[in-house]
C-alpha cells in the first residue's frame, strides 16, 4: 500500500490494474466507521483527508461501484458495506 501513498501518507494515485486499484479502495473504505451513515459532504470530507489526488468524486464513485460503500438511490446517505465472511475466509 505504501507505494500508493505520498510522503504525508495520503493516496496520490488510483491505479489502473484492478488488484492494486482494489487495494487502494479497500484502504480508503477502512477509514469509514462500520454501521455509521454519512451524508455526501461527510464522505467528501473524509476522502479529502486521505487523498492528495483531489478527484474526490472519482474515488467516491469507485467506492460505490466496487460495492465498498452503499448509497441510497437519491445519493443522500452513504454507509460502509460490511463484507460478510465466506467459508473460504474462515
Amino acid at each position: 500500500m505504501d507505494k500508493f501513498l505520498d510522503k504525508n501518507g495520503l493516496v496520490y494515485v488510483l491505479p489502473k490494474k484492478l488488484p492494486s486499484r482494489m487495494k487502494v479502495l479497500e484502504y480508503l473504505a477502512s477509514k469509514f466507521e462500520d454501521g455509521r451513515e454519512y451524508k455526501e459532504r461527510e464522505v467528501n470530507a473524509l476522502l479529502d483527508d486521505h487523498l492528495s489526488y483531489k478527484d474526490i468524486c472519482l474515488f467516491r464513485r469507485e467506492l460505490v461501484e466496487k460495492k465498498l460503500l452503499d448509497r441510497t438511490k437519491d445519493g443522500s446517505v452513504y454507509k460502509k458495506n460490511i463484507k460478510e465472511e465466506s467459508e473460504s475466509d474462515i
